[in-house]
């Protein structure tokens, strides 16, 4: 679902520390969609659908990231291009 899904170009995790109770895992998904800088999503949008799937991920409670972000995808260039 993640890697095949046409709007998600990039993933990664970030971790922190959560106090005494361990670490807490963030997943971060990089979008082609546009993404709403107050954070809004406008409901019935193709975002609004990938947040819910990403959604039902977290509680499903099969993966280990409890937090979701999804931010628009920003190519980056390479260190190596001339």
């Amino acid at each position: 679902m993640l890697l095949d899904h046409p709007h998600i170009r990039r993933i990664h995790f970030r971790e922190r520390p959560n106090g005494p109770s361990g670490i807490t895992q963030k997943l971060i998904v990089e979008t082609s969609l546009p993404v709403p800088e107050d954070g809004r999503i406008e409901p019935g949008s193709l975002l609004e659908e990938l947040h819910n799937n990403l959604q039902k991920l977290v509680l499903s409670g099969f993966f280990e990231f409890s937090e979701i972000e999804i931010l628009p995808y920003r190519e980056e260039e390479s260190a190596f291009a001339a």
